[in-house]
């Protein structure tokens, strides 16, 4: 629903530069980015980031820090007059193109309220009757753009006086969504190489794959990824098989039935997807019931039972009325009888043994403490000497090593000078022969 508003006089809004180091790039367009840094199109509504000379182009907005250019057949003005003090919003239609609808807008709906805030004392509706003429004007400017807004123009005129034509259903923000993928690959190790499984082909009867997680020895993230798998796909019953192997599985192999909470989780799951299933196809109650009976057996092997007791309800004690006296009783100074004597003194015995206990128990803790101090000045000493002993080890098995190694030296030049005087003995004998020869 459009409404007309006359602006006369107006003080110009304050307006934030947002196109600085910003490119603006529709869905529907399918430009491509240049090496200047800007995105062309030849469809209308593209905008581009290239900065412009304005005493050549009219079609855009220059500042010192921003800039705006269409590159549309749609033209979009912006003006501001300091002098004259009123802002003018112009969208000159080209006669040639024969197009006219919506342009993107970069100028924030905010700016447009401030605007119409601005312009509200001089508020002016029009008439019905021209509605009839500017549909017929419109009609035979050409059809509406492909961009999905059905009006957003204004009309600018050279006197003080304009008028702006503002619609809701330009503002509608696009809905965007984001695709969701799920894992549906599981690795295996067989016979000591790694192997990657597709799930999306998987058969519905899960005695193979059972049989191949079984082989190589997977983990219980397989199991729950295969019979998550399965229940995605609507097979409950394949992914209860396959969970139920993985804890006979599971059994065999560690003994130990703990640490199954998600896996009956999920079991429970199937059996009210079994329920479910058995209810869309009008089986017996029995069946459902029966489903039924076991996710919740399920369940309570997770949560646990509680044994319900029935509780009597208690009935109100009303306090009995008895009637008041018609005669002051006697005021009495009987003295309190033996046993309030003696439970009196017991009381006080008791009182007496635990304050006895306490400090007691308080000059241990003293003792303990002390005890305990000097304990850890002990250890501190005991450490110290404990790294001392230490270090004289290291260093007499540092002399026991070298005494070793000298040792061996030692015998190696032993063994060296017999064999030498050996071999001098010979030397000396073979000389005398010679000489008595």
């Amino acid at each position: 629903m459009n409404s007309t508003i006359l602006l006369n006089q107006v003080p110009p809004p304050t307006f934030t530069d947002y196109t600085l180091n910003r490119r603006t790039v529709h869905p529907q367009d399918t430009g491509a980015l240049s090496a200047q840094g800007e995105y062309h199109d030849s469809s209308p509504g593209s905008w581009s980031t290239r900065p412009f000379d304005t005493s050549t182009d009219t079609d855009g907005f220059n500042s010192q820090q921003g800039y705006l250019h269409s590159t549309s057949d749609t033209k979009l003005n912006t003006s501001f007059n300091g002098v004259a003090g009123r802002f003018q919003l112009r969208n000159t239609l080209d006669s040639s193109s024969g197009q006219n609808g919506s342009f993107a807008r970069d100028m924030s709906m905010a700016d447009t309220q401030h605007a119409i805030q601005h312009a509200s004392r001089h508020e002016h509706v029009q008439p019905k009757e021209s509605g009839e003429g500017d549909q017929s004007s419109s009609r035979e400017n050409g059809p509406p753009a492909e961009h999905g807004s059905k009006e957003a123009t204004s009309h600018l005129s050279n006197s003080q006086d304009a008028y702006l034509t503002v619609s809701s259903e330009d503002t509608a923000p696009s809905a965007v969504t984001c695709p969701i993928s799920c894992e549906t690959r599981i690795s295996m190790i067989l016979c000591g190489e790694v192997i990657t499984y597709d799930l999306k082909g998987i058969d519905s009867d899960p005695r193979v794959i059972i049989e191949l997680l079984k082989v190589t020895k997977s983990e219980r993230a397989n199991y729950m990824v295969v019979a998550a798998c399965y229940r995605r796909a609507g097979n409950p019953q394949s992914a209860k098989a396959v969970l139920l192997s993985m804890i006979d599985e599971f059994k065999k192999r560690d003994g130990i039935a703990k640490g199954y909470q998600p896996v009956f989780l999920m079991l429970s799951g199937c059996e009210a997807d079994l329920a479910k299933m058995a209810q869309t196809n009008n089986k017996d109650l029995s069946v459902v019931a029966g489903y039924h009976a076991a996710a919740k057996e399920w369940l309570q092997k997770v949560f646990g039972t509680t044994e319900t007791k029935t509780i009597e309800k208690m009935k109100s004690k009303v306090p009995e009325k008895h009637p008041l006296p018609t005669r002051p009783r006697a005021f009495s100074n009987s003295k309190p009888g033996p046993v309030f004597d003696a439970e009196k003194s017991r009381i006080e015995r008791e009182v007496q043994s635990l304050r006895t206990r306490m400090a007691n128990h308080t000059t241990h803790l003293f003792e303990l403490r002390a005890s305990k101090r000097k304990l850890e000045e002990d250890i501190v000493y005991e450490r110290n000497l404990r790294r001392k002993l230490q270090r004289e080890l290291e260093n007499t098995e540092k002399e026991r090593d070298a005494a070793k190694k000298m040792e061996r030296y030692a015998l190696i030049q032993v063994k060296q000078e017999v064999a030498s005087r050996r071999n001098a003995e010979a030397r000396l004998e073979s000389l005398l022969k010679d000489k008595e020869n």
